[in-house]
């Protein structure tokens, strides 16, 4: 006789301590956590600062954004995929430090670079040549602070990923809040990287998480590996990045308002910042998806799964936003920035729409390797956006950036679903040969 299934009780218990024991609500704490964090200090940064100065705080970090979508050529988006494949004990350390040091480099060019715009370039909104100058830095110290939390989490230590990111989190704010007390735009902008060192060696002294500055005696085949997966990476980082900037950048460019700046910007704040939702999801499941990549039957049950989850928690927090925009917004950023709640509530719906599908999909697509494939379809995005935000900007507002958001995002999402149905369970592999490894074990033991 067999034996009765377990109950749907029963196989919902089996499942919160499955996903208890690996670590999914770690994840989920501490994202909630460092977004409420990060949510107060959004509410008191817009009070200390004046419009006008926060109008030229956001332009300027939104141009150093630019840069760092090309951080560290995207080696730290790569490290939870080459660790988790190079098994051998030693190698997925090694491999990390060779990203470290390809990152690293890369970044000192970045810094340079910023600094260059920032003494050379009179930007278009006043004040902002300042902040883009004392920001010059954070390309790197966030770098680094990626590489530690991406490292412990390619190891599985999701107790100790969770840690490392609430003591980035509350380092940031609590800095960055006493910097603009302190001096303003100048001392907000400066003490955003400082946090980020500092919360560099807490997680070093915590975790023994290393940061390589020096790089390590590497066969090409490694180093040609981790560059080609790293700058397409990149590429598609930079274009997925680059669709939440250029809203903010087309304002202040056709608009040349530092005061219609702010108000966009402060309409991106809540909806952007929402994306911790879909990303604790894909943060957690990424290394599973790694090591099923080619169980297709399994990655598309997952796939399911992942995507209910997330519809059912952005659809719940898209309805409450949108039908308490008209309190939310003043409550949070003042009655200045009332006239910011149409382009929220079209943002919000963007976000309602990307979170399940674009994001989660586009994941899954990154676990198989379809880098190629998520670049085609953030180029596709990007020029949706470009096209028509440029197009109803003029005649809009600053809602016409709003809605070329969205359009992007629904177009994104088509695009993505489609590639993960069609590539799902037959993955690309890249990785050394046995000649290779040899040789890596050989140059470290010397």
């Amino acid at each position: 006789m067999s034996a009765e299934p377990p109950s749907p009780k029963v196989r919902v218990v089996h499942a919160l301590r499955g996903l208890l024991s690996t670590g999914f609500f770690n994840i989920v704490g501490s994202s909630v956590l460092n977004r409420i964090i990060t949510f107060l200090s959004g509410m008191v940064l817009v009070r200390v600062l004046s419009k006008e100065d926060y109008g030229a705080y956001s332009y300027a970090l939104t141009l150093v954004n630019y840069f760092i979508l090309f951080n560290g050529l995207g080696t730290s988006s790569c490290v939870v995929q080459l660790c988790v494949e190079q098994k051998e004990d030693g190698r997925a350390e090694y491999v990390y430090q060779v990203a470290n040091s390809i990152g690293i480099l890369w970044d000192m060019v970045l810094t340079c670079a910023i600094a260059f715009v920032a003494m050379f370039v009179e930007l278009s909104v006043e004040g902002a040549n300042l902040a883009l100058l004392c920001l010059a830095p954070l390309p790197l110290c966030s770098l680094l602070v990626e590489f530690q939390q991406q490292r412990l989490r390619s190891e599985f230590k999701t107790r100790e990923y969770a840690w490392a990111t609430n003591i980035n989190s509350v380092v940031l704010v609590v800095l960055s809040v006493l910097g603009a007390f302190v001096g303003s735009t100048t001392g907000l902008s400066l003490a955003r990287s400082l946090a980020m060192v500092l919360s560099v060696i807490v997680v070093f002294f915590l975790f023994r998480t290393r940061i390589y500055l020096c790089p390590p005696k590497a066969p090409y085949v490694l180093i040609a590996d981790i560059v080609k997966m790293s700058l397409t990476v990149c590429v598609t980082n930079a274009v997925s990045q680059a669709l939440m900037l250029i809203g903010t950048s087309f304002v202040g460019f056709q608009l040349r308002s530092a005061d219609l700046t702010a108000t966009y910007s402060t309409a991106t704040a809540i909806p952007f910042a929402l994306a911790f939702l879909p990303s604790m999801i894909t943060v957690y499941a990424m290394p599973f998806f790694v090591q099923h990549a080619s169980e297709r039957r399994w990655v598309l049950r997952s796939l399911a799964l992942c995507t209910l989850a997330t519809m059912a928690a952005s659809s719940l927090v898209a309805v409450f936003c949108i039908g308490l925009a008209d309190w939310l917004i003043p409550f949070v950023f003042g009655d200045q920035y009332k006239d910011a709640i149409p382009s929220f509530r079209i943002l919000i719906v963007a976000f309602a729409v990307a979170a399940p599908f674009r994001t989660v999909s586009g994941n899954v697509l990154a676990s198989h390797r379809r880098y190629v494939f998520n670049l085609l379809s953030g180029l596709v995005s990007l020029v949706t956006c470009s096209v028509v935000t440029w197009w109803a900007l003029p005649s809009m507002g600053i809602e016409g950036a709003a809605i070329g958001y969205l359009a992007a995002m629904v177009v994104g999402s088509i695009v993505n679903v489609g590639g993960v149905l069609a590539f799902a369970g037959c993955p690309r592999h890249l990785t050394l040969s046995r000649e290779d490894a040899s040789d890596e074990r050989v140059q470290r033991d010397s």
